[in-house]
């Protein structure tokens, strides 16, 4: 696996494979910017790098959708390969056994080193000024400008015991102040509880421009007893370096584009939002009251890249992120529990409400009842997270369909679903994603308005039954034929259709 340690690297490689736009028009952060990043998710096109931000501090660039997706043949998950260390032409089910593999690595400290590059320059005091970064306003409607879309929110418990590194969205409210989005069942949220508890405000850092692996993690619904920055240190076999800051003893990415550093209030409450968030809605008129971020200090490197993405119906990082992380963390614990799981994905079209299982050839010899399987697979599935997921339907199908092609999900279920009541099975009690929309309504309150069923699908054939034959390409033409079509494509006239 090739490890990127800085985003500077990360971008050299999009260039290389033809996923990078350098942007060199000046480019406005009020919606145009938020407008280029929705319109680059939406089409699969090249992430783009600005180099000329109105009213922002010279030097300043900003990046947007470096984990898209790309309509480039073959390059689909390209940027998602990349940030795992991958080819990027690997699939989807490469990248899940990837991350699955992971988890059973042994978790390597960071390293501090005394001198880094997000420390070539240094803002104190009364130099501090957030309104000067290129923070975009992305959405029409949004509350203001936001700071963190794509940043590691660094945060550490009163007892030093874990130092937890999370994504979460945080909008600007002036120079030195902003706030942003602290859920109690979010592990950000449950270090900021146990500083409340003892009184006192919390030291925080936000590294924005980190090494691609970091978003990756920040983003992931790791377990709560691993620390971010040690998984990555053992996901490539090496540390990671990292920085005191100068304000507080928090430790950041050496190799941040920018480090900013202050204290989250326990007493002092801001309204944050509305926001045009991942599901693809914007809510209108939906401002809440959130902790208020002081900051301290900024620091940054030689002409700085501000990361950003721009939120909303899929797929943009919140979907390629959050999903196979998911997924991945689904996979370890049914395999765990001792189910014939051979991979999962959440589609990203499904804004990370589906998540397909497939199972193994021989999943029989575990339970031969389909109906109870697909139950088993859920409820294990579905009770590993003790907070909000935006999941709400499992389908459970054989290892023959792809659960990373739409196409082929929609045609199994179509024809092995089952549509009698016993193959529509409900998983009652778990606990929603607030933004959802037939959860919003509740969304004050928490949790009781936040608990309704998932829907699990039983696609596997009852006892008895075998699955036909499919008769697509790749299933029923011989091989012989099939290798004879495929090296005279293209000179017979047809365009390259290489599987995305």
């Amino acid at each position: 696996m090739k490890r990127f340690s800085s985003l500077r690297d990360y971008i050299e490689a999009l260039r290389e494979i033809g996923e990078l736009v350098e942007v060199e028009r000046e480019v406005d952060w009020n919606l145009e910017m938020g407008a280029i990043s929705r319109r680059i998710y939406e089409t699969g096109s090249p992430a783009a790098l600005f180099t000329s931000i109105t009213d922002t501090a010279p030097g300043f660039r900003a990046l947007t959708a470096p984990v898209g997706t790309s309509r480039i043949p073959g390059q689909h998950l390209s940027r998602l390969a990349l940030t795992l260390g991958l080819d990027p032409h690997a699939d989807a089910r490469e990248i899940i056994e990837t991350l699955v593999a992971a988890r059973d690595r042994a978790p390597i400290p960071p390293v501090r080193v005394e001198a880094a590059p997000c420390k070539q320059h240094i803002l104190l005091g009364d130099e501090v000024d957030l309104t000067t970064l290129p923070s975009p306003y992305l959405h029409a409607g949004d509350g203001g400008r936001y700071l963190n879309t794509l940043g590691i929110i660094i945060v550490r418990s009163p007892d030093g015991r874990w130092t937890n590194w999370s994504v979460a969205r945080i909008q600007v409210l002036d120079e030195r102040r902003a706030t942003g989005t602290v859920m109690p069942f979010q592990h950000l949220g449950q270090i900021f509880a146990e500083w409340r508890k003892l009184g006192q405000d919390m030291p925080f850092a936000l590294a924005l421009g980190v090494e691609p692996l970091a978003l990756f993690a920040g983003g992931s619904p790791l377990p709560r007893d691993i620390d971010e920055v040690n998984y990555i240190g053992g996901y490539f076999g090496e540390p990671v370096e990292v920085i005191t800051c100068e304000t507080n003893d928090l430790e950041v990415p050496a190799t941040a584009e920018i480090v900013i550093e202050g204290r989250l209030s326990i007493s002092e409450l801001a309204l944050e939002g509305p926001y045009g968030d991942f599901g693809g809605y914007m809510f209108p008129d939906t401002p809440a009251p959130e902790p208020v971020y002081h900051v301290d200090a900024i620091t940054h490197r030689d002409n700085p890249i501000f990361p950003f993405s721009s939120s909303g119906e899929p797929a943009d990082e919140t979907h390629t992120i959050i999903g196979p992380g998911m997924a991945a963390e689904m996979v370890v614990t049914l395999r765990t529990a001792g189910l014939p799981v051979a991979t999962a994905w959440t589609p990203f079209e499904s804004a990370c409400g589906w998540l397909v299982v497939t199972v193994t050839d021989d999943w029989r010899d575990v339970e031969s009842d389909g109906r109870i399987l697909s139950r088993r697979i859920a409820e294990t599935a579905l009770g590993m997270r003790g907070h909000g997921t935006p999941l709400n339907t499992v389908i459970v199908l054989e290892d023959d369909v792809n659960p990373a092609d739409l196409g082929e999900v929609v045609w199994a279920l179509q024809g092995r679903y089952d549509t009698r009541p016993e193959n529509r099975i409900l998983v009652e009690g778990v606990l929603n994603w607030p933004t959802t929309p037939y959860i919003f309504p509740a969304i004050g309150n928490y949790p009781q308005g936040w608990m309704n069923p998932r829907i699990v699908y039983n696609c596997l054939p009852p006892v008895g039954v075998t699955r036909p034959e499919r008769t697509g390409f790749a299933h029923n033409v011989p091989a012989a034929v099939r290798d004879r079509v495929l090296a005279n494509w293209l000179g017979d006239g047809f365009p390259d259709t290489t599987p995305r």
